[in-house]
């Protein structure tokens, strides 16, 4: 069976992922339009009969204590809880390892019953779990690399954390030291959409309150539990938390509005609001939802609102914007105090566990002040060089500044490396020059040096030198991860390794022009 990732199509899944939850609508719905000041109580998720879907070696039935939070109230701006600072530098240079920046670009994290968080460390080698105190203090980290292949959600209850596995399709409970104590293989029929196998078909793992757990997909929700061996899933219409049933429609293009229903009555979503996924509920009825509400034709602005039972809007937060943009509330976390948590990786490779704040109207979106950067300008060749490392580098120089100026012929004079470095040889008959030329046109970055950086004597004949390469913007020329891997484990590099060695008397360039996939 075909796999394929749901992230590549993510736009057309966020109208599927709550297809079990659908309904024929009974009533004319009650449109959202006064905010009311509401205090917030607790969180959880739902329940059903189960039928066997598959088996596996029997493995402990997944637990979940649930109990009430105390009534607290909506925070009235974002609060940061604490902060992980991350202060060993990163220079850039190619082939320099990723310093051990805790969290930074971590998929997901969660908060348990305690208070604490949970971490999901998964841009590090080997993946780990970070649990820190809600004062920010490191109790303990352990790898999961051994038994887990992509930690993609988190659970943490009360003695065992649960970890949905993407890369095996399982989902595995670890204790609070780190040691597994069970894995549950994740019924392969919720699994596949449109007849295909979808590698992250699973999104979120919930509690339900009569001790299962929930998954959450692009099948909608089901309800996950281990009976003798067997491992079954219910699909389920709705999530019941606190004698409440609730459930969502999908989001209405015409209309451009999207309804949910707590128990018979029928209610909207706030105008171009699009759910995501329900966040927690609380005992008073009232819930909080993930979403985006559509400024456009390709511009998204992320929000959490929190609904009463009676369809009135309590409050709405604005997520606070992405270093690495994460999907399906993977940033998100509801606590046991009822409030909403959002974890965010800083430029600075610093992490941030934020306390979201709510306002009874939309606020308006903060864009910081991009920093001036004056652009970077082109090195040009000396006209006359002396000594062996002014005169390897003024090869160097000359060599990309030909390029940049198309004269092929003159680069070609310059170089002296292997022509296949590129993915493909020159053509018979196809002469040094023509090859660069088609290279440059197609494929490589031929572009001008703005800086060199560090200079290190390999030998009499050779120097290595890092460089810095200037766009025709005046930026710098930046590669990172490849082909879909992930941005945080790859940081971007931008000093790049440039050989030039001695052959029969002139200095040459033994590296062909940069090519980023």
């Amino acid at each position: 069976m075909m796999k394929f990732s749901i992230q590549t199509f993510r736009f057309c899944i966020i109208l599927l992922v709550l297809l079990a939850a659908c309904v024929q609508p009974p009533a004319t719905p009650a449109v959202v339009t006064q905010v009311e000041n509401t205090t917030i109580p607790s969180v959880k998720k739902a329940t059903a009969s189960l039928s066997p879907t598959s088996t596996e070696t029997a493995a402990p039935q997944p637990t979940v204590t649930v109990s009430p939070p105390p009534t607290t109230h909506l925070p009235g701006e974002d609060q940061i809880v604490f902060t992980i600072p991350n202060p060993e530098p990163f220079a850039g240079r190619e082939g320099e390892a990723r310093p051990d920046w805790l969290a930074w670009g971590a998929e997901t994290f969660a908060v348990a019953p305690d208070g604490s968080f949970w971490i999901a460390d998964t841009a590090v080698s080997p993946q780990r779990l970070l649990h820190y105190s809600d004062q920010g203090y490191l109790l303990d980290q352990f790898s999961i690399q051994d038994t887990v292949s992509f930690a993609y959600d988190l659970l943490a209850l009360e003695d065992r954390v649960w970890v949905l596995d993407t890369g095996t399709h399982q989902i595995a409970a670890f204790d609070m030291k780190g040691e597994i104590q069970s894995t549950i293989e994740i019924p392969q029929e919720i699994t596949v959409f449109g007849g295909n196998e979808v590698a992250n078909a699973i999104f979120s793992l919930l509690p339900s309150e009569s001790g299962e757990i929930i998954l959450h997909g692009v099948n909608g929700y089901h309800l996950l539990k281990v009976s003798g061996g067997q491992v079954m899933a219910q699909p389920l219409a709705g999530l019941d938390y606190f004698g409440r049933t609730y459930r969502i429609e999908l989001f209405d293009p015409a209309a451009a509005s999207q309804s949910f229903w707590v128990d018979d009555q029928r209610y909207q979503l706030p105008s171009n609001f699009h759910s995501e996924g329900w966040l927690g509920f609380y005992p008073d009825g009232s819930f909080a939802l993930d979403g985006y509400f559509q400024a456009g034709e390709m511009r998204l602005e992320p929000f959490v609102l929190v609904l009463a039972a009676n369809g009135k809007l309590s409050g709405m937060a604005r997520q606070r914007p992405q270093t690495f943009p994460g999907s399906f509330s993977h940033h998100l976390a509801f606590g046991p105090d009822g409030s909403v948590y959002q974890l965010l990786s800083n430029p600075d490779h610093s992490v941030q566990i934020v306390r979201l704040g709510f306002s009874s109207t939309r606020p308006p979106k903060n864009t910081p002040p991009m920093p001036t950067v004056a652009p970077l300008t082109p090195l040009r060749p000396a006209e006359s060089a002396t000594g062996p490392e002014q005169q390897a580098w003024n090869a160097l120089v000359a060599f990309f500044d030909h390029l940049d100026r198309q004269q092929y012929s003159d680069a070609a004079a310059l170089f002296g490396g292997e022509a296949n470095q590129s993915g493909r040889v020159p053509q018979p008959g196809e002469s040094l020059a023509d090859f660069l030329q088609s290279l440059c046109t197609t494929q490589l970055f031929c572009l001008p040096v703005a800086e060199v950086t560090e200079t290190i004597q390999v030998s009499e004949n050779e120097y290595l030198f890092y460089v810095v390469f200037v766009n025709k913007a005046g930026t710098r020329l930046e590669g990172g991860a490849c082909c879909g891997g992930d941005p945080a484990a790859a940081p971007t590099i931008w000093q790049f390794a440039y050989p030039v060695e001695k052959i029969e008397g002139t200095w040459k360039v033994m590296r062909l022009p940069l090519y980023f996939p």
